[in-house]
């Protein structure tokens, strides 16, 4: 490496250097170098690399190729060569039920790398890697933290293409990365590499116009240097862009090059920047001994390198671009023309079909089979973006003599990417033409019906899925159950009741399929019926001996659908009648097959519900653990980052960590309502209506839970325990004396409370009339209800449901001037909410117990903090989030959130923001965190 290749690079290799000492010491991270062309990105790479070698770490090479873009899953191909001469095709375990082999995909990779001792991965011209492998750099370089040892990843890019630019902004903005931008050389630094390459003295003016005529580019600065140094003069036409000039500059390294070496270059540039020298020989139609003649000039002239592999590549990237940018748009498509015949007589469909694409053959059935081929081939694969790529360029082709097996294709993986909108219009297109085959017609409205669902238009959804039925009940039962299930299934999200139908249809149908399917249809019609307040399908279930135990045999979790899993409804259908323990060590296996079987939303939606299930256990900081994990699964499902921001704004709440419930509220709500979710509004709903009834507002409060209301009927639902609302709402109700509000919601609760076998209806309805008889002066009524409400909680765990009935009886005996009661109940209220993390609770029963004459019981002074929550504090209060927090300091984020929440207490604050400055700066907390990536 020359050292002018490095001139002012001076802090960014520094900085590389000490992400290379972090990857030594055991911290896990990952940056991105970007910048134009010839600014100097693979030199400062090969500075870590060195760095990285001389420390003892691992260092694995990635580089990508502008002709292989396209090539699926070219550059994760490379990497599991790099770490360990890995097959990814031949290893990767095939999902089954429908899940998505690309995840699939990504979690064998990252299974691979849990099995090596960690290193430095170096990803160079990352923005020329396929869709499919950048988009695996993102969800690897979101679970560099998870694996066992530590990683570094360092890559190097172009703002354009586009694709690796954005992945890494999305990354920088979550911080699981940094970026650093090379800039293009000072004046000063452009005199000195000059000066270091030609033996004479440049005048001031002649390393100016040099200077401004490259604008700084290093590389470019080094053509000027050697033009100057050869006597020509560096100079360019007024008003030329610097793309003009730096194609000038470029191209001049040919101009003694004779014209069968010119179309040798010619056609090695349009074969990419690494070809192989025969086949560029057959494409620029040259004979042996002129392609001989021209290949040893392009050595000896310094433009090409020779490889030990026999492959040859440009010296640099710049010179292919120029020369291939330089060629006329006719003999360019004639040259990628006779590439893609010479590939596809060597049996290289994914090298073919580039060439097959920029050639641009109208109606040529020799590049629309190749495009076809390679498109299949990908979508099998799972690298739908390539799939996508290349069935659209056969598509383009055929114009309209498309056949009907390329658009479904076509649609299918566009539906996979997911791109609704363009699946849309193809499907729809596919569904026009006069002859289509009627299992070609089924998919296609399958496929159609699944898209239209997931971009709104539920009408045209509905209608395809009713068409695809009446399609599917030509071939047999079990195709038109398994119809009735995807129908049931999309439209479950938006509304049970209206999704209730289907299953109930295809659970009847399922009766003379094999065991497999009826036990699907009945979890499916089961876990539907259960939310709109019918649990008569749970005495079928235990007929069938459908246990959590049995439904793991009959679907294995690696089993999941792509978007549903059996194990999900069991799990919800133990929540809401709660018989869920939160068997973490379950939760645990499941998600991970579902994962590891390309399946992240079923992976997500039993995520949730285990959440669900822990806060209703009163687990809240095992609830926040299980979030995290869902929060690491939104680059790959971003269907539940509303759900999830909805769940957080929940547990905040509870938690005591009002602003940043407020934050995540707000989030959830933005989010539900831009996307037209409706699950998530219920919890944004609750958690502001609780909030604003506990705080004295009860406009806002009756108004929140009247639109969560509005929801409730607008679904269908019928079980109370979705979201914990009907008692808030009934108290808030009453408070304002919206007497037939009251009415309404109790009416309803009584109805849930007769059919349901849960005991939570029972405990809201006697808090309910509690809470009414003693509006309306009936004292002894009241008491008797709420000695019932409290007897409804014995045998079942509920912990935050019962804090709130003892707060409400605790606050009832108080009014009714019997402390001495109230505040037995009050110091209940107090251990228990205590004892599960719920802040919020607890400072509302301190409240009242104060007010009945009790004393609070502290353990220790407010401020008096342990160290570690002294670290934990100033970090906080230095404006570092939990990640950077946890990095800094070596341990977990829920670590970090756990102290931050004793902190909050202690301090009698509710967020981060309320921090108070620490009295003695420790120096070792003001430098900058690292976070892990």
């Amino acid at each position: 490496m020359q050292t002018a290749d490095l001139l002012e690079r001076e802090a960014v290799v520094a900085g590389l250097s000490t992400l290379v000492d972090g990857v030594w010491a055991g911290r896990s991270c990952s940056a991105f170098v970007t910048g134009a062309a010839g600014l100097g990105k693979t030199s400062v790479l090969g500075a870590a690399a060195k760095a990285a070698e001389s420390r003892g770490l691992a260092v694995f090479r990635v580089c990508g190729q502008v002709m292989e873009s396209a090539i699926p899953f070219g550059g994760l191909d490379q990497l599991l060569a790099e770490l360990g001469g890995l097959q990814l095709r031949e290893s990767t375990p095939p999902p089954v039920g429908g899940a998505d082999l690309r995840m699939a995909t990504y979690s064998h990779a990252l299974t691979a790398m849990r099995r090596l001792p960690g290193g430095l991965i170096i990803l160079d011209d990352l923005h020329w890697s396929d869709a499919d492998s950048i988009a695996f750099v993102g969800f690897l370089c979101r679970r560099l933290c998870k694996l066992p040892a530590a990683w570094g990843v360092l890559g190097a890019m172009r703002m354009w293409p586009a694709d690796g630019f954005e992945m890494c902004r999305g990354l920088v903005h979550d911080e699981h990365a940094s970026v650093i931008g090379l800039q293009a050389l000072s004046e000063a630094g452009a005199a000195k590499l000059m000066s270091s390459r030609i033996d004479r003295e440049l005048t001031l003016s002649a390393i100016r116009d040099a200077w401004v005529t490259t604008a700084g580019n290093p590389l470019l600065l080094q053509q000027a240097a050697e033009m100057l140094q050869r006597g020509d003069r560096v100079a360019t036409a007024d008003g030329s862009s610097a793309e003009e000039n730096a194609s000038h500059l470029l191209l001049s390294r040919f101009g003694g090059v004779p014209p069968a070496g010119i179309r040798w270059l010619q056609a090695a540039a349009v074969l990419g920047s690494r070809f192989v020298p025969e086949v560029v020989c057959r494409v620029a139609g040259l004979r042996d001994d002129e392609h001989l003649a021209a290949m040893e000039a392009a050595i000896r002239g310094g433009l090409i390198t020779a490889q030990p592999s026999g492959r040859c590549d440009f010296v640099h990237q710049l010179f292919r671009d120029a020369l291939y940018t330089d060629l006329p748009a006719p003999l360019r498509m004639r040259l990628h023309g006779r590439a893609m015949t010479e590939l596809d007589g060597r049996g290289l469909d994914a090298d073919a079909a580039e060439h097959a694409a920029r050639a641009y053959l109208v109606g040529d059935s020799l590049s629309i089979g190749i495009l076809q081929r390679a498109g299949l081939a990908a979508a099998a694969d799972g690298a739908f973006a390539a799939a996508a790529d290349r069935l659209r360029a056969a598509v383009e082709l055929s114009g309209a003599h498309s056949t009907p097996a390329l658009l479904l294709a076509f649609g299918r993986v566009l539906v996979a990417c997911p791109r609704s909108d363009e699946a849309i219009t193809i499907l729809r297109r596919l569904l026009l033409m006069t002859t289509v085959e009627s299992s070609i017609q089924l998919d296609a409205l399958r496929y159609l019906a699944r898209a239209e669902c997931v971009a709104g238009e539920l009408k045209s959804s509905w209608m395809h899925f009713e068409e695809a039925v009446s399609a599917a009940e030509q071939f047999s039962a079990q195709m038109t159950v398994e119809v009735l299930l995807e129908w049931s299934q999309s439209m479950w999200h938006l509304s049970p009741a209206k999704a209730l139908p289907m299953a109930a249809r295809a659970r009847t149908l399922a009766r003379s399929c094999d065991r497999q399917i009826r036990i699907l249809a009945e979890l499916v019609w089961t876990h539907q019926a259960l939310q709109t307040g019918d649990p008569s399908g749970l005495t079928e279930l235990s007929r069938l001996g459908l246990s959590a135990s049995a439904i793991d045999d009959a679907y294995p979790p690696q089993q999941a659908a792509a978007s549903w899993s059996p194990q999900a409804a069991i799990v919800g259908a133990a929540i809401l009648t709660e018989q869920y323990d939160g068997d973490h060590g379950r939760f645990l296996r499941m998600t991970a097959a579902a994962e590891s079987s390309g399946a992240p939303e079923a992976a997500g939606m039993f995520v949730l519900m285990h959440a669900h299930g822990l806060v209703r256990l009163g687990r809240l900081r095992e609830a926040l653990d299980a979030l995290s994990r869902a929060r690491g699964m939104l680059d790959r499902v971003p269907a539940l980052e509303a759900t999830m921001n909805a769940a957080y704004a929940y547990i905040h709440l509870l938690d005591g960590r009002l602003a940043d419930s407020l934050h995540y509220n707000m989030r959830a709500a933005d989010l539900a309502t831009r996307r037209g979710e409706i699950n998530p509004l219920l919890y944004v709903h609750e958690t502001r209506g609780h909030r604003a009834l506990r705080e004295g507002d009860l406009d806002l409060a009756c108004r929140e839970y009247s639109e969560l209301e509005q929801l409730i009927d607008q679904m269908g639902i019928g079980e109370p325990c979705l979201v914990a609302w009907v008692a808030h709402a009934i108290e808030a109700h009453l408070a304002a004396g919206h007497d037939a509000e009251v009415n309404r919601v109790i009416g309803w609760l009584t109805d849930r409370s007769a059919v349901l076998p849960c005991h939570f209806p029972r405990i809201a309805l006697a808090t309910a009339q509690a809470m009414r008889a003693d509006a309306d002066g009936d004292t002894f009524g009241a008491d008797a209800h709420y000695h019932n409400a409290l007897a409804f909680h014995q045998g079942v765990t509920l912990p935050i449901e019962k804090v709130q009935t003892l707060l409400g009886y605790g606050k009832f005996l108080r009014r009714r001037r019997q402390p001495a009661r109230a505040r037995i109940l009050l110091h209940e209220a107090i251990a228990i909410s205590e004892a599960v993390g719920a802040h919020w609770l607890t400072d509302l029963a301190r409240t009242e117990l104060a007010v009945a004459g009790g004393r609070r019981r502290v353990d220790r002074q407010p401020d008096q903090l342990t160290p570690a929550e002294r670290r934990v504090a100033a970090l906080a209060h230095a404006g570092h989030g939990n990640r950077r927090i946890a990095a800094q300091l070596s341990i977990s984020e829920t670590t970090v959130e756990t102290h931050l929440s004793h902190i909050y207490v202690k301090l009698s604050i509710s967020s981060r923001h309320q921090l108070p400055a620490p009295r003695r700066p420790d120096p070792k907390l003001t430098t900058s965190a690292k976070h892990p990536g």
